[in-house]
């Protein structure tokens, strides 16, 4: 299925002195809570901003996540045992499409990742507000608490060192084949080359591959998430990974 990705033009990092935490984008910081809690109203914005439809049925599994959760090295990935030939429901970042395709019976995967480092990767990407970006994460996850046992879940750590024993879990939770590829896949060059070619160049803080530019930008943003202005809600963060990653029964 299309990719929801933005196009981006860009192809360097922020300019000398850029702020990474400032921006506050009140309607989507709104927007967070309220697509969280609606299908329908969720249905109506992927549907204006990208044409994808998440009550589409024609798709083999749905892989989705907080951003910068492994999504598109998971995507990539994965492979019918059978044959390479498959759909795949991704990149929509919101739990409105994981919950549609749980009513749907469809088989779905929810990657999660340490907030400190999805929330700090995801507003070097952004350039968007620590509030807004640490609200969206425990959003995102707290709006599918009630159907955690209704989809597998698939850590940051877990996808990206042994993703065979994740789509095994896949595999045995909804009766599918799914494998991942073999371990010499040059995955990340793939990626990028993908990448490039629909942003017409590379931008660092972006590329959905390791970084050594980004890298550093994500120390600055690490150190400001770790202080006392955004401790607390970092912590309800946390405690929301500890407790999917737990696997602690909600119902």
């Amino acid at each position: 299925m299309k990719s929801p990705d933005r196009k981006v033009v860009s192809t360097g990092a922020p300019s000398s002195g850029a702020q990474l935490h400032y921006r506050l984008p009140v309607v989507n910081f709104v927007g967070s809570y309220l697509l969280a809690r609606s299908v329908l109203l969720s249905w109506f914005f992927i549907w204006y901003r990208t044409r994808r439809n998440i009550f589409a049925t024609d798709f083999d599994i749905i892989i989705d996540g907080y951003p910068r959760s492994a999504n598109t090295y998971a995507s990539t990935m994965i492979r019918r045992q059978a044959c390479d030939e498959m759909s795949i429901a991704s990149h929509f970042h919101n739990p409105s499409a994981v919950i549609a395709a749980v009513k749907m019976r469809k088989p779905a995967l929810v990657l999660i990742r340490t907030p400190e480092d999805a929330i700090a990767s995801w507003t070097v990407y952004n350039n968007w507000s620590l509030l807004y970006t640490t609200r969206r994460y425990i959003d995102y996850y707290m709006a599918l608490r009630e159907y955690r046992n209704a989809f597998e879940l698939g850590s940051f750590d877990e996808v990206t060192s042994d993703y065979q024993e994740v789509l095994n879990r896949v595999n045995r939770r909804f009766a599918t084949d799914f494998v991942a590829r073999d371990k010499n896949y040059p995955v990340f060059k793939v990626i990028e080359e993908a990448y490039q070619v629909r942003n017409n160049g590379i931008d660092e803080r972006k590329v959905p591959r390791p970084s050594k530019v980004r890298n550093a930008l994500l120390l600055e943003v690490r150190r400001r998430l770790l202080g006392v202005p955004y401790r607390p809600l970092l912590e309800e963060a946390r405690l929301v990974y500890q407790e999917f990653t737990n696997g602690e029964n909600t119902d």
